[in-house]
Order: structure tokens, then C-alpha cells, then sequence
């Protein structure tokens, strides 16, 4: 849904997400990737990911900026930018490559500097933690 989306509208929001975020909130076991595999494992079409996320304790909020219009988003992200699609999108097979202007960008206040911006969840990360593949798809679940 967020693929066909995007080619619809042209634009969308990225949320650099912070490594909180491969932590299920309300999980016991602390079983990591529980959201990225709602967020990225899933499909709108098949699933309320927005239910979902308020499950585990990431209930999608309103970015407060009176300039710019803004779907909801996941709470504590370190970065927010809306961008906008330039030219076409070029299809490489099992990805779609879209080159994107940033319109806006919203920061996380607690950034203090730039070694709290090196915290992000990087897909390298993600794929350390079992949570994605060598290829960026969701990885089969261990748990």
C-alpha cells in the first residue's frame, strides 16, 4: 500500500527510525523486530498497521508543525523528511528506485549532537539483529 501510495501521490514522509524502535514497548521477552515486521512485513492492504503499532506501544501521532501538512507518524523517530518524487521512477527488479527533493524535515528535539544522530536504525543494523534479510526483506521470525 505504501509503494502504490507513493507512485499515486508523488510524496511521502521517511521516519529515520531510532534503535527503540526494533524493541516490541510492551514485550517481556524483548523480542526485537516485532514493529519492523508490521512496518515492512506487511501489507496496509492486510493489516491496520496503525492498531498494530498502538499495540506495541507506538501509537502514529501529528508532527506539530503549522507550515507543512503532515500524515501521522511513528512517535520518536530522530528525523522526519517529507520529500517529493522527482522524474521517474527507475525499476530494478525486486526495488523501485524513486529520486526524492526533501521539502521539510522535522528533527527530534533530544538531538544534541552529532554523535546522538549516528543513533539511527540502519538497515545494517537490522540485518545484525536477524530482523531483515541480505536482500532488505523482513527475515523469517525465530521466535
Amino acid at each position: 500500500m505504501s509503494h502504490e501510495n507513493f507512485v499515486r501521490e508523488r510524496r511521502g514522509v521517511l521516519q529515520l527510525l531510532k534503535p527503540h524502535h526494533a524493541w516490541y514497548q510492551n514485550d517481556e521477552d524483548e523480542r526485537p523486530g516485532s514493529l519492523i515486521r508490521v512496518l515492512g512485513g506487511t501489507s496496509g492492504n492486510d493489516v491496520n498497521k496503525r492498531l498494530h503499532c498502538e499495540k506495541m506501544g507506538y501509537a502514529w501521532n501529528e508532527l506539530d508543525n503549522s507550515d507543512e501538512k503532515w500524515p501521522s507518524v511513528l512517535p520518536g523517530c530522530l528525523y522526519y523528511l517529507q520529500v517529493e518524487s522527482e522524474g521517474e521512477m527507475i525499476d530494478c527488479g525486486s526495488h523501485v528506485v524513486a529520486l526524492c527533493r526533501v521539502i521539510a524535515m522535522l528533527a527530534d528535539d533530544s538531538v544534541k549532537d552529532a554523535a546522538m544522530e549516528l543513533d539511527f536504525l540502519s538497515t545494517r543494523k537490522l540485518r545484525q539483529m536477524g530482523i531483515i534479510s541480505e536482500f532488505g526483506r523482513i527475515a523469517e521470525s525465530t521466535c
